[in-house]
């Protein structure tokens, strides 16, 4: 689809579009999961002491909130649609008109590095930026040693179990999540 006329975004077209890439995305995921069985999810659901109800509900608040997109949300529909989801910078830009867009970022291994201190600030930058930990002992007096922002929140979780149920509140507060992290298991 290419060529859309750019009044078609003062008809809702780009938010039906945006819904569109949402719930594919979400599709993406459950076949993953319930299809495919590339993903242990009783593991984590165990781990993180969730139930399978507790889990359609998440992905059903998911879901739910991909169509509570406002309608007065209109980028160029054929930027929506020709555009390259691989680079999360983009996609932040793309749905930075909403509030509720976050991006979660671990702190050691990923802010601890130096190679990683320009996005860092670019994370800031785009977005409302958060760091979720599992080192209890992280604080800001370590963003200063760094010479970095401090970012808008900090959560210096004791544990792995600790830091997946505060990655999953804080997806349920917010309508776009983008979190990066060295350790795939928290992915």
């Amino acid at each position: 689809m290419k060529n859309i006329p750019r009044e078609a975004a003062e008809k809702g077209i780009s938010k039906v579009l945006l819904v569109r890439r949402e719930v594919i995305h979400l599709k993406h995921i459950l076949t993953e999961i319930f299809h495919r069985e590339s993903f242990n999810l009783d593991k984590v659901l165990d781990y993180v002491g969730m139930t399978y109800k507790d889990y359609l509900f998440h992905i059903t608040n998911r879901l739910r909130k991909a169509h509570k997109i406002s309608r007065n949300y209109d980028n160029d529909p054929n930027e929506i649609v020709n555009y390259d989801y691989k680079s999360m910078f983009k996609f932040v830009d793309l749905v930075s008109p909403h509030d509720k867009t976050l991006i979660v970022l671990d702190f050691d291994g990923v802010i601890t590095s130096k190679q990683f201190h320009p996005l860092y600030n670019l994370c800031l930058e785009r977005s409302k930026t958060v760091v979720c930990t599992a080192n209890p002992e992280v604080n800001f007096n370590r963003f200063d040693k760094l010479d970095l922002p401090i970012p808008d929140e900090l959560y210096a979780c004791k544990g792995g179990k600790k830091k997946m149920r505060t990655i999953i509140d804080l997806a349920k507060k917010s309508d776009f999540v983008f979190y990066v992290d060295d350790e795939p298991k928290y992915l």
